[in-house]
């Protein structure tokens, strides 16, 4: 007759994760140089044989364009519009570089589609005492890379992404 394996010990958990996601969401622009431009600007990307907007500055937010506007209605609501299209290359070497840069605070380190990274850093909460101290390393970066952020801490890569997509408040487990 067969016998059961043996276990010695009970299989133990592996450690909780915490995740910290950092959403760029004006990267189309800031890659460009074109977010502080004091003149409205947007990023247009041609999707189903149209121009759209997929990021404007400040002024062009003013002048009442809205992400998803297509291109004509956003030279009707800002006459001085200055369109550049969108450099996908740019955004992905941005995010790639910034990421590199992460790798300091953690080494899982992955960039999360064209807006941003996802930081595991549970592992590095000993390391660098807390994590208010790793977000505000990782906040001190952005603002030497002049990215506008916003930035998600959960148990989990998907909440935590959701709570910076959404400027959310953290989701600390208890």
């Amino acid at each position: 007759p067969l016998e059961a394996p043996r276990v010695d010990r009970a299989p133990t958990l592996s450690r909780p994760q915490l995740w910290l996601a950092v959403c760029l969401p004006s990267l189309a622009l800031e890659c460009l140089s074109a977010a502080h431009l004091r003149k409205p600007a947007v990023v247009v990307e041609v999707q189903r044989g149209q121009s759209y907007v997929v990021a404007a500055n400040r002024e062009a937010a003013n002048a009442g364009i809205n992400l998803g506007n297509k291109l004509g209605t956003a030279t009707t609501l800002a006459a001085s519009l200055q369109v550049f299209e969108r450099a996908p290359h740019l955004e992905r070497a941005s995010l790639e570089s910034l990421a590199r840069w992460a790798e300091r605070l953690t080494s899982l380190v992955s960039i999360e589609s064209s807006e941003g990274l996802l930081l595991e850093v549970a592992g590095s909460l000993k390391l660098f005492g807390s994590l208010e101290a790793i977000k505000t390393r990782v906040r001190d970066e952005l603002s030497k890379r002049a990215f506008d952020s916003r930035l998600g801490v959960a148990p989990t890569a998907t909440a935590a992404l959701w709570l910076a997509r959404g400027a959310g408040a953290d989701a600390l487990q208890a």
